[in-house]
């Protein structure tokens, strides 16, 4: 028996002009459609004094210290800031923050 003769034939596309139309639509649908949210939702974290969270993408963020104080530090950036209770920062880096309690207390990431 010659296999050479038993070669599967691949059949040409039917329409070579589909695949850029469907990616087109693709396009056109995403930027039609509202964007999701994809910040996540406000939470609240207890810290006991010397323990320390991290915020990866805190653009945008609000962190309120709700009770207790806090040492807030961007990477690499030279200032720090300390929340009390009831004080609040608006995050406009986007340097991953670290949150590090001073005293028993808890955070509020909105």
């Amino acid at each position: 028996m010659n296999t050479a003769s038993q070669t599967p034939f691949i059949a040409p596309p039917q329409d070579l002009w589909a695949a850029p139309r469907a990616w087109a639509r693709a396009l056109v649908r995403r930027a039609i459609e509202p964007r999701r949210d994809t910040r996540p939702s406000e939470s609240t974290v207890p810290l006991n004094p010397g323990a320390t969270t991290w915020v990866v993408k805190p653009l945008g963020r609000r962190v309120t210290c709700e009770s207790g104080v806090l040492w807030l530090c961007f990477d690499g950036e030279p200032l720090d800031i300390v929340l009390e209770a009831g004080e609040t920062h608006q995050c406009a880096k986007r340097s991953a923050l670290s949150i590090h309690a001073l005293s028993p207390s808890v955070v509020r990431l909105a």
